[in-house]
């Protein structure tokens, strides 16, 4: 496993040149009222930092939301069926080879359990919506030791659905024969606002280690398989939206929000969703005469 690792590692340091190589290529920026000249740098830290920022910021205005509607957490684990599994652990702990893996190249492995994960959830999410209309997810989807994908999933709905919602999931977990999932209702009943922190400390395992080599090597895994790190439900703003925001504030205007945010324990994404309207402009070409 560790050859497959250190070829992921490389995997990111080639893709991180690549990227490097194109922003070379593009056309520098020129302030023309100062002069000043901005290369365009891609810089693998940075870029996981900021996503690391953007989603915190998210995760904080998607559990707000939740919160205010009075909905309530279910946190779940979805693993794909044994036959996506090279190894099994038997009882007394010991590894073997698992009879009934399928799978002669691993690589097809992780593609096909990445994508079976996500029609499992597809088929349980459309399912629920059913019975709920009100709804935020949060998913998180990270490799396990032998690199087969699984999911968390911090999912929000109305109490009055639970019942329902836990006789659905069960069904799906009957129907695709998964391997193993957890299901709890109760993680976060003490204290809906640790729901922050709970999601935050896997996306924070997986995209903000001080281990290096961990780091790339996980992030090669997530660019080699097209395997998404943090999905979750829409919000009234998109996180480019956000990043225009953000990024495009006043200083003075960025420090006057940043009192006020934290007097109120919100985010930056919580105050703009709160106070940014989001409007559509239809263009409509004119008529020619006749």
């Amino acid at each position: 496993m560790e050859h497959i690792k250190q070829a992921l590692y490389k995997y990111s340091l080639f893709k991180e040149k690549q990227q490097t190589n194109y922003l070379k290529n593009q056309q520098n920026l020129k302030n023309v009222k100062t002069g000043e000249v901005l290369t365009l740098k891609y810089s693998f830290d940075s870029k996981q930092k900021e996503y690391v920022k953007t989603i915190e910021q998210k995760v904080n205005a998607l559990v707000s939301l939740a919160v205010a509607q009075n909905l309530k957490p279910i946190f779940i684990t979805l693993t794909v069926p044994s036959e996506f599994h090279p190894n099994k652990t038997l009882k007394n702990g010991i590894i073997v080879i698992n009879k009934k893996y399928k799978f002669v190249k691993l690589d097809d492995a992780i593609v096909e359990a990445y994508a079976k994960l996500r029609d499992i959830y597809r088929v349980f999410y459309k399912r629920l919506k059913n019975y709920s209309k009100n709804v935020y997810y949060i998913k998180i989807t990270e490799p396990h030791k032998n690199l087969i994908p699984h999911m968390h999933i911090l999912l929000f709905i109305e109490k009055e659905q639970l019942s329902n919602i836990k006789n659905i999931f069960f069904k799906v977990y009957k129907e695709y024969k998964l391997q193993r999932v957890d299901y709890d209702e109760s993680i976060l009943n003490d204290n809906l606002n640790n729901a922050v922190g709970y999601i935050m400390k896997y996306v924070l395992k997986t995209l903000n280690s001080n281990d290096e080599f961990f780091k790339r090597w996980l992030d090669g895994w997530r660019k080699k398989y097209k395997i998404r790190a943090c999905e979750m439900s829409n919000l009234p703003i998109s996180i480019e939206v956000y990043k225009k925001l953000y990024y495009n504030l006043p200083s003075d205007l960025k420090q006057s929000i940043q009192k006020e945010i934290e007097l109120n324990k919100q985010s930056f994404f919580e105050y703009f969703i709160q106070n940014t309207e989001v409007h559509q402009i239809i263009y409509k070409k004119e008529e020619k005469n006749m």
